[in-house]
Order: structure tokens, then C-alpha cells, then sequence
């Protein structure tokens, strides 16, 4: 019958086509794949939509940080700014030492008044400032987020966009990313 015989081609065309997805690296040689791309799994054209990986920046040198504005959870654009030195929202630290106390604990007197995590990516938790963050908790998903923010502020070609990242570390998309050993791992393939 007609159904028997589609049936039949579909069984003989489902093993290469599926191994052809299977074989598909999401992350390319040449680049990392934009999002968009990685989740529709361009396979027609898989070259389309790479994006250059970021060179690797340290972050915790707050005086690198880019001056570009995002989108806030209240609705409202403002702007990304690390922890300030002594509060004067001019002058930043160049590392995390700088805002320890001795004993090496965190001193909010020495480095304060930067934006907050949960300002930008709208979660109940985190409401360290996101450099504290970058700081303390460096190998955290949250600290791939804040990473993440900055590269897409600083490079136009970066493979994420700022809605993206921040969409990402919402938890949209959270299926894509348990592939690459979570959110972190996934974040991490972006930069070099």
C-alpha cells in the first residue's frame, strides 16, 4: 500500500539524515555559531551565521568595562557600571584585591555602588553587584552571565546579542544549554 511504502522510505532516509544532525558540531572551526543558528541547527548552511569567539578579558579589571546601556527589569534602559573605589563612582578597581579588606574578606566602604545582578537579569536572587560577583564567585553561572553581558557590549561580532545573554541567563533555552554541561559551559565556548 501507499502508506506502507512512505513508511518504508522514511526508515531509509531517517539514518543518514539523522546522523548528519547528530555529526553537526554546534560550535564551528572557524567560529562559534550565533545563537540563532546553534538553535535552529542551520544545517542547509551551516557556515551562515558564525560569529568570531571573543579574545579572553579580565573582567575583574573594572576600569575596562564598556559604557554601553541595557535593558533593566523595571522596563527602563540604564547603564552597566562595576563597583566604584570609595564609593565615588569615578574611579574603579583594577582587580579584586583592591576592594578586600585584610583579612580578605569583601569591604562594601572600599568598592561599592555598582549595578546589581538582579537589575539586569531579573532573578529574585542575586543581588550582589555584578563585579562582587565576578569577584567572589568567579566560576558561577552568574559570573558567565555577567562575562557574557560585557563581551556583548564590547564586540559587535560577539555570537550573543545583550537580550540574548540575558534571556539565556533567565533560563529561556535551558534544553540547548544542558548539552554544553550547563549555562556556564555553553557561555564559556564564546570566548577564548
Amino acid at each position: 500500500s501507499e502508506g506502507r511504502r512512505r513508511f518504508a522510505k522514511m526508515g531509509l532516509l531517517a539514518s543518514p539524515i539523522l546522523m548528519s544532525v547528530a555529526a553537526r558540531p554546534v560550535l564551528g572551526a572557524a567560529g562559534v555559531n550565533c545563537l540563532s543558528n546553534a538553535l535552529s541547527g542551520n544545517l542547509s548552511n551551516p557556515e551562515r551565521g558564525l560569529c568570531e569567539q571573543a579574545p579572553f578579558v579580565d573582567w575583574t579589571d573594572a576600569s575596562i568595562w564598556p559604557t554601553g546601556n541595557v535593558m533593566r527589569c523595571n522596563g527602563e534602559m540604564g547603564p552597566v557600571v562595576p563597583d566604584s573605589l570609595d564609593g565615588d563612582g569615578e574611579t574603579f578597581p583594577s582587580s579584586c584585591v583592591e576592594c578586600r579588606k585584610e583579612n580578605g574578606k569583601w569591604d562594601k566602604k572600599l568598592c561599592s555602588e555598582g549595578t546589581p545582578f538582579n537589575a539586569v537579569f531579573c532573578t529574585s536572587g542575586e543581588q550582589n553587584s555584578m563585579y562582587r560577583i565576578l569577584c567572589e564567585a568567579p566560576n558561577s553561572d552568574e559570573a558567565a552571565c555577567v562575562k557574557a553581558l560585557l563581551y556583548a557590549l564590547t564586540y559587535p561580532d560577539y555570537p550573543l546579542s545583550v537580550m540574548q545573554v540575558q534571556d539565556l541567563c533567565a533560563g529561556q533555552h535551558a534544553a540547548f544549554v544542558s548539552h554544553f554541561d550547563g549555562l556556564k559551559g555553553y557561555l564559556e565556548t564564546t570566548w577564548q
